[in-house]
């Protein structure tokens, strides 16, 4: 196998903060579509929002989401919280389910 000096493989985190970016970029575009279901809902939630509900929605706990996104685990948590009550879920998995029904991520 030939490997390029200076070249490593992508890490998981790194694909991670890629789809989270791609994810953003659609979400930015929706929100300008007047066609959208629920362009209140996506609306009401930032960028940043956005980013902190699509890690937990693949799973990852405050502290891993809190590394990837360079960001205090204590952030992590109140912006899980902002989403929860934004979304008017009651908890994570709520939120997640919220968001999916309204096409705020798929």
């Amino acid at each position: 196998m030939l490997v390029r000096a200076g070249w490593s493989p992508p890490r998981p985190d790194d694909r991670i903060l890629e789809e989270i970016t791609d994810d953003i970029e659609r979400l930015t575009k929706r929100k300008q579509d007047p066609n959208t279901r629920d362009t209140t809902a996506t609306n009401e939630l930032s960028d940043s929002l956005i980013r902190c509900l699509l890690l937990i929605a693949e799973g990852y706990t405050d502290a891993e989401a809190a590394k990837l996104l360079g960001i205090g685990m204590e952030t992590v948590h109140s912006q899980a919280k902002d989403v929860s009550r934004k979304l008017g879920a009651k908890n994570r998995p709520h939120a997640v389910a919220i968001a999916f029904r309204k096409g705020i991520i798929n």
